[in-house]
């Protein structure tokens, strides 16, 4: 017997925002949403859940969990991102091995997100 990945659940005060930061700032699809829980489906299978608390302790997040993305084109995500409402940490490194950004999303989690040169040249290509 072995486990499964079922979905990451992230705390937030606010659902709506939170969902509309990964729907419209990230792209990803929200399949459910209510005022205390959404349900975000990431490409690959993996479910990302947001769920309403009050509670100071639990809403706090300093850089755990960290959640990494890969995309297309970062030069495109990133202002994206930022419109809505998320903050860089750090400047975008430019590497051997891809660029790479550090945003902090709008409710405080943060999100790596990394285009490896592959995802450079076909991003080039549109």
């Amino acid at each position: 017997m072995s486990a499964r990945w079922r979905f990451l659940m992230l705390l937030t005060r606010n659902v709506p925002k939170s969902a509309e930061f990964y729907r419209g700032g990230l792209g990803l699809t929200v399949t459910s949403l209510t005022e205390t829980w959404a349900e975000i489906q990431v490409p690959g299978g993996t479910k990302l859940v947001l769920k309403q608390t009050d509670a100071e302790a639990m809403a706090s997040t300093g850089y755990s969990p960290l959640i990494t993305l890969d995309v297309d084109d970062l030069d495109d995500v990133v202002p994206n991102a930022l419109q809505h409402g998320a903050t860089l940490d750090g400047p975008i490194r430019h590497e051997p091995s891809g660029k790479a950004a550090a945003l902090r999303s709008p409710c405080g989690h943060m999100i790596g997100l990394f285009e490896t040169p592959t995802q450079q040249g076909a991003g080039a290509q549109k």
